[in-house]
């Protein structure tokens, strides 16, 4: 009887510790990583913005969004995505070797712009990170286009200081593989491509 009790014991503390572990596991952030019709703006500046007022640039993006846990397991809260970086790399179709890769910029983010010198060149090597709490998603700029450019140029805090034309950064049309990386301070990452095709036209370029 008590070898009995003994092992029901130890059963019970088993599968509860294994229901512990699978609840901790299911607690950690689920990113979404997807291009969204949403994420895509038309902006075109007021004059005072670098001297780029009146012109139309197109920016293509990602939303990035920590899933919540379906039901029936909704009850279980899923952790925040905490101190999220990205790195972006760009791929020609078809190779392997990326053309290059920078590092992500977040949207909600301040504007390079906008900070004082001192502070610029720190942003631009150490982007900020965003949290994204569950149910919530935060846009991930990927690349830029104006409208009268054949060339697209990749989107991020170096292209403040560059005219937002960074050369290193320039995509001729053509087709291209992006992969997206988020790290996250919880310890899980999270990766994704998307197809790429860069046109003359503006309206024909495409991130999906």
């Amino acid at each position: 009887m008590v070898a009995l009790q003994f092992l029901a014991s130890f059963v019970g503390g088993f599968f509860a510790v294994l229901l512990a572990l699978w609840i901790d596991r299911k607690r950690l952030p689920n990113l979404d990583i997807r291009p969204s019709e949403e994420a895509h703006l038309d902006v075109t500046y007021p004059a005072h913005h670098m001297g780029h007022g009146g012109e139309r640039w197109k920016y293509f993006s990602v939303a990035v969004r920590n899933e919540p846990l379906p039901k029936p397991f909704s009850w279980i809260p899923r952790q925040p995505a905490e101190n999220c970086r990205a790195t972006i790399s760009f791929f020609k179709l078809g190779e392997d070797f990326p053309l290059f890769v920078m590092l992500g910029r977040w949207a909600s983010t301040p504007e390079v712009a906008y900070l004082p010198n001192g502070h610029q060149i720190v942003k631009v090597t150490h982007p900020d990170p965003v949290t994204i709490a569950p149910g919530n998603r935060e846009i991930l700029n990927v690349v830029a286009k104006h409208e009268n450019d054949r060339e697209a140029y990749g989107w991020n805090n170096d292209s403040y200081l560059h005219e937002w034309r960074t050369l290193k950064a320039k995509l001729d049309p053509g087709n291209y593989i992006v992969k997206i990386d988020i790290s996250t301070q919880n310890g899980v990452s999270f990766s994704q491509k998307c197809s790429l095709r860069i046109s003359d036209r503006i309206d024909d370029t495409y991130l999906k």
